[in-house]
């Protein structure tokens, strides 16, 4: 770790961006389009992606648009506007969503007075990471609503409302993973203005919940295919898991290098440090509530390493903020 400080350290601005720049493409790229060279998966869900792009461009559906895939309108209609086919297109948007969301980790780090080499080094541990290689470029439309968990947690860092507010409203018509944004404000805000905290997740918690219902009471796309409120519990999803080795291995590198960086900063720290740190509250919040999530899809679907994927930010800033001060005593 010391070493590659030290490296990141010596590098200028340039080929800093340049080693990003190629972390990024060498992570993405390889699956792009579903690539089967590395890995051969069946479409699964990325063909009801595909068929919502296709509606969206007024053509014939070349699938049924079921649930949950048409709660997950923003990305699609997005990828609508693109002058490429529908796969093509949904995954050029989910690199530039995720590109995107890097910047705002980069932003949010630095809001929080980090280290600099360890702006940089955060970036790349969240690059460099099994969903990003494994989920980015696959037809699915996670990395959009990624891109708005990020953004909400460089606004809660902001203290601006508005931002928070427009995260959740775009973020849910992406994808119901934006949730996740809210016990991450709730647990930055605790210590230190309790208030403010019930107030905003009240509010973000109503938005969600209000858009959720229009977008499953309206938004349904195929004729004879109604929207569930929520996952159901299904005993088959539960056997089928399992018996499914990706139902253990995906979450568990999903959580990867920024879940042992975030273990171990929190084994340095003391329970009483934890709940009086914005950002380590906010972050066990958010991994936790990931955790339920994963859960619940154990339970009612295919469990696998997207609903870890965005407690990645809230951990690599949680250990970027315990490490810092080692690395640069002038920061506190």
């Amino acid at each position: 770790m010391f070493g590659i400080i030290s490296f990141t350290h010596n590098l200028s601005r340039l080929h800093l961006w340049l080693i990003t720049i190629a972390l990024f493409a060498l992570f993405t790229l390889p699956r792009f389009n579903r690539n089967t060279m590395l890995v051969d998966r069946p479409l699964n869900d990325a063909r009801y992606f595909i068929a919502y792009v296709e509606y969206f461009r007024g053509e014939v559906p070349s699938d049924a648009i079921r649930p949950a895939s048409n709660w997950r309108l923003l990305v699609p209609a997005v990828a609508a506007q693109l002058p490429f086919a529908p796969m093509t297109a949904i995954n050029i948007v989910n690199i530039l969503c995720l590109a995107l969301s890097v910047v705002f980790l980069f932003k949010s780090l630095q809001a929080l007075h980090i280290y600099e080499p360890l702006l940089w080094i955060g970036c790349w541990l969240f690059i460099a990471s099994f969903p990003t290689f494994y989920y980015t470029c696959i037809g699915y439309v996670d990395p959009g609503a990624l891109l708005f968990i990020s953004m909400g947690i460089n606004a809660t860092l902001r203290n601006s409302f508005f931002g928070l507010l427009l995260a959740m409203l775009l973020g849910t018509a992406a994808k119901e993973t934006i949730i996740l944004l809210i016990p991450f404000v709730l647990g930055y805000y605790w210590p230190t203005n309790r208030t403010k905290a019930i107030g905003w997740t009240l509010a973000l918690t109503l938005v969600f919940i209000a858009e959720n219902i229009l977008i499953r009471e309206f938004v349904y796309i195929t004729p004879g295919e109604r929207n569930p409120a929520f996952w159901s519990f299904s005993t088959e999803a539960i056997m089928l898991n399992v018996n499914r080795l990706n139902s253990y291995l995906a979450p568990l590198l999903s959580f990867g290098l920024p879940g042992v960086l975030w273990v171990w900063a929190l084994s340095k720290t003391g329970f009483h440090k934890i709940l009086q740190t914005p950002i380590l509250l906010a972050s066990v919040l958010m991994v936790f509530a990931s955790l339920g999530l994963f859960g619940i899809s154990v339970v009612a679907t295919y469990g696998d390493g997207r609903m870890i994927w965005p407690s990645n930010y809230a951990m690599i800033m949680a250990g970027a903020v315990l490490l810092s001060p080692r690395l640069n005593p002038k920061i506190t």
